[in-house]
């Protein structure tokens, strides 16, 4: 019969002794050997793409003219919003044209995150938001 009582720990933790920067260049292994080395490395991926794709934003919001922000679906101006209610505590907010008529083409989707703004949002404050749901004549953040 086994002996009862003893139960061995595993240490799931990463490695104390790496406390340096991780390397990106280095192959992704066919398995990892603990889950929180893939999740370390994936997040750290997907912080960069979100840097880069924050940096492309802010320049394109400094040197493109307000026109062709809105010919390439990027921006909306002149909108006016409501609330909606909450979602799991969260306010939901709906955004729509003044005469209530179909926005303008854009390529917001599902889980995009926006910046919401009374002037421009780089120079004033903004506040981000998650795209939620997309009707003919509003927006649902």
């Amino acid at each position: 019969m086994a002996k009862k009582g003893s139960v061995r720990r595993m240490d799931s933790s990463m490695p104390k002794s790496d406390n340096s920067k991780l390397d990106l260049s280095e192959e992704m292994p066919i398995a990892w050997k603990k889950g929180q080395e893939h999740f370390k490395r994936f997040t750290e991926l997907i912080r960069i793409e979100l840097e880069d794709e924050t940096a492309m934003v802010e320049e394109r919001w400094k040197k493109w003219n307000k026109q062709k922000l809105v010919s390439a679906g990027l921006t909306l101006f002149d909108l006016t919003c409501r609330g909606q209610g909450r979602f799991y505590g969260d306010p939901i907010i709906v955004f729509e044209q003044a005469d209530r008529n179909r926005l303008p083409p854009h390529r917001f989707s599902h889980g995009d995150i926006v910046l919401i703004s009374r002037t421009k949002p780089w120079e004033r404050r903004f506040t981000k938001a998650l795209f939620w749901i997309e009707g003919p004549q509003e927006l649902e953040l």
